[in-house]
């Protein structure tokens, strides 16, 4: 399909039968290369059957966008666009429209379109994102595999940075097409992959129990350790955390408000959407150097999580186990606010909702 398809926008340049085979050639060797595993024909066909309007500038760019591509580089769009431009003058195209093609396949980079045709080609070049969870798990794994050459370490910490620019827009696909149809499964696309990211990542704050204080040590511990005896005792709490671990999605994002297990439940009487879960665990992640889990008022996140913590303050989680005589229970919040502009996570809602399992131990274990 695709070499029919080139060969028949170069017929309206040139009739030499022998350039076009030979630049198609080109084209089909380069995205066979084996380091390519996402950016191949397959990706090229992907965009043709999506695109839901074809012209000139956005058929050579199908197939010139992604010539040249080396993981290990950060100006592909830029030497792709060269060759094409090069490619496109032996074709005997005309100048205006090789610097229109030119200039889209410059944007590929940035995702910043100076046209509505050029905002078309750049959401159908991330459709993907919002394709479903099968393919979507597939096209990460390919990634992956072209970014073989990083440890695992470099390579997740880099593609959390991808996935945090893509979920801090405001829209991932710019035109209202693609919007319309791909942006809520992208964004839940992203958003499982960047958690699964976000519990890779080494623990901090408080689930870093290694790197805290003695004095810190004993704190967190003597306040599990009353907790647990509140829930029946260490084991029913380690077994209430770890169905609240087991549980998919966030047990907090329960349109009942509540957890309910074997040996009890907790219940917090206000609906946390789910927004509000990404955001707890994204600021955790970042803010976990810092004193407190507020920004400060210049950070383009200072709004969005005074907010959160505006929207969790006032609710209180109360935490009972199934019969009274195993213990009265517990109460706690989410935050514990040490002045107007210091706000740190409640340890017991971090252990509880957020630090794993092992982490937990260690804290209730600590002598």
């Amino acid at each position: 399909m695709l070499k029919n398809k080139f060969q028949t926008l170069c017929q309206n340049f040139t009739s030499d039968q022998k350039l076009i085979g030979s630049l198609w050639q080109e084209i089909k060797q380069r995205h066979a290369e084996p380091t390519r595993h996402y950016h191949t024909l397959k990706h090229l066909e992907h965009i043709y059957s999506v695109l839901p309007k074809l012209d000139y500038v956005t058929e050579f760019a199908i197939f010139y966008h992604d010539i040249v591509y080396d993981a290990s580089r950060n100006d592909n769009e830029e030497q792709s666009a060269l060759l094409c431009e090069k490619q496109l003058k032996l074709l005997g195209v005309n100048s205006e429209l090789i610097a229109d093609i030119f200039q889209l396949i410059l944007e590929t980079k940035t995702h910043e379109p100076s046209s509505q045709r050029n905002a078309l080609f750049l959401d159908t070049d991330l459709a993907i994102l919002g394709s479903s969870v099968e393919v979507y798990n597939e096209y990460i794994q390919n990634v992956r595999k072209e970014y073989a050459i990083y440890s695992d370490d470099v390579y997740k910490k880099g593609r959390q940075k991808v996935l945090e620019h893509f979920l801090e827009k405001e829209r991932i696909y710019i035109s209202d097409t693609f919007y319309e149809l791909y942006e809520e499964q992208a964004r839940n696309n992203i958003t499982i992959e960047y958690n699964s990211l976000i519990q890779y990542t080494k623990e901090e704050s408080m689930c870093d129990f290694n790197n805290l204080s003695e004095e810190e040590k004993l704190r967190y511990h003597e306040l599990l350790m009353t907790c647990a005896n509140n829930y029946g005792g260490l084991n029913f709490f380690l077994q209430l955390l770890e169905a609240i671990r087991d549980t998919t999605p966030h047990p907090l994002a329960s349109s009942y408000q509540d957890f309910l297990f074997d040996l009890g439940d907790i219940r917090w009487g206000k609906t946390i959407f789910n927004d509000k879960i990404e955001l707890i665990k994204s600021t955790r992640v970042a803010r976990s150097s810092e004193k407190s889990f507020l920004p400060n008022e210049g950070d383009k996140k200072y709004k969005k999580v005074l907010n959160l913590i505006r929207t969790l303050d006032p609710i209180v989680f109360s935490v009972r186990p199934k019969l009274r005589d195993e213990g009265e229970g517990f109460d706690f919040k989410a935050f514990e606010k040490v002045d107007e502009q210091t706000v740190t996570l409640n340890p017991i809602f971090e252990a509880l909702f957020f630090c794993s399992i092992d982490t937990v131990k260690k804290i209730l274990t600590y002598k």
